[in-house]
């Protein structure tokens, strides 16, 4: 038994009896804890979060983004690349399963969104993508998705999202009707946008909660830029999230990283504790080995493998983090957000381990005090 608890997770006695007070489901799990958190600031919560969270519905089928990165952009090769390297691409691009209704009642409540606007063909109309390298979805579908999460079931009233815009990609030229179309899209959640006015990431649950609203939409600073009036429900990304990308290539460098992260070494600044914190345990691709890719006999590796990898260890660090109550991230990324597991040991006098989830770790997390 020692030898296992060695590579658990130890909860503390007061905890378990806390968790075990209360029951709690994914759809609904912030209205189910409420009393464990009311007086919690939301950037202080544990919750989990999703990488490029809109990919999907990417299949070797799916066309590139205007915004591919290298080889995929330059129109003088960019057409035999893009045959060359589609599938290898779309293994490497694809880095969730669950569409964004199905993270939604599996608990995520973090979601990291990439979009770009792609003009109709000998036209000025268009429509907001879900990029990450290759198209996934309309951004509308993703919207409609949260949409249907909240007013499908009155029981979900309480839980409280975070949409980070981290990347918007738009030409110039094109800003006047990617505006309109923007708007069009967040249309149907837009009563249930947060006021930056009114609330921010460090305010208190108890206060989001005396409000109707439940949606952070962050967005580069620039793009709130765009709205003048027309929106004022935009928070900040630059005041409202502290998010480190550190383009970690090998499980060795990511585990590094996060171990730093959990023993306080690399943890963060007092200047962004007043932000939404975020732990990306993440590997990200080099372009030779999407190259190496479509090599004969090449050995082929894709996100999801790399998420069998390392989520169980990144989820270790995670919790050790917030055990040991290091100033640590308060929300972990991962890809394929529903893979990995952490062994929890319970204390005396139950003496038994338990497998957690990814999203039964990050609430367990919540009743540290």
């Amino acid at each position: 038994m020692e030898d296992t608890n060695a590579s658990s997770v130890r909860l503390p006695q007061a905890m378990c009896d806390r968790r075990q007070q209360l029951e709690w489901a994914p759809p609904t799990w912030m209205g189910d804890v409420c009393e464990a958190i009311l007086h919690k600031p939301y950037c202080h919560l544990r919750l989990l979060g999703s990488h490029n969270s809109g990919s999907y519905a990417i299949t070797k089928d799916s066309p590139f983004s205007s915004q591919a990165p290298g080889i995929f952009s330059r129109s003088g090769v960019k057409v035999l690349a893009r045959s060359m390297l589609a599938k290898v691409c779309a293994d490497w691009a694809k880095t969730q399963s669950l569409n964004i209704l199905q993270q939604l009642l599996g608990g995520v409540r973090y979601y990291d969104l990439r979009i770009v606007w792609e003009r109709a063909r000998d036209s000025f109309s268009g429509r907001w993508w879900i990029m990450h390298t290759l198209h996934s979805v309309p951004l509308s579908d993703a919207i409609r998705d949260i949409a249907t999460f909240y007013l499908s079931d009155a029981s979900r009233a309480a839980e409280v999202i975070t949409l980070d815009f981290q990347h918007v990609y738009c030409r110039a030229d094109d800003k006047g009707p990617a505006t309109a179309s923007l708007l069009a899209d967040l249309d149907p959640i837009a009563p249930l946008l947060i006021d930056p006015r009114r609330l921010n990431m460090h305010s208190t649950m108890k206060a989001i909660w005396a409000n109707p609203c439940r949606i952070f939409a962050v967005f580069p600073q620039y793009v709130c830029d765009w709205f003048d009036a027309r929106c004022a429900s935009l928070h900040s990304r630059e005041g409202s999230v502290y998010s480190v990308w550190h383009n970690c290539n090998s499980k060795q460098q990511l585990l590094a990283l996060l171990t730093l992260q959990s023993t306080g070494a690399d943890c963060v600044p007092e200047a962004a504790s007043h932000r939404l914190s975020v732990m990306q345990a993440v590997l990200t691709i080099r372009g030779g080995d999407v190259v190496a890719g479509v090599m004969p006999n090449a050995q082929r590796f894709t996100v999801a493998d790399l998420a069998e990898e390392v989520n169980s260890d990144s989820l270790k660090c995670f919790a050790m983090a917030h055990l040991q109550k290091q100033p640590a991230p308060g929300v972990l990324m991962l890809d394929f957000v529903e893979r990995g597991s952490c062994s929890v040991a319970l204390p005396q006098p139950q003496n038994t381990q338990v497998m957690m989830a990814p999203i039964q770790l990050c609430v367990m997390l919540n009743f540290v005090a």
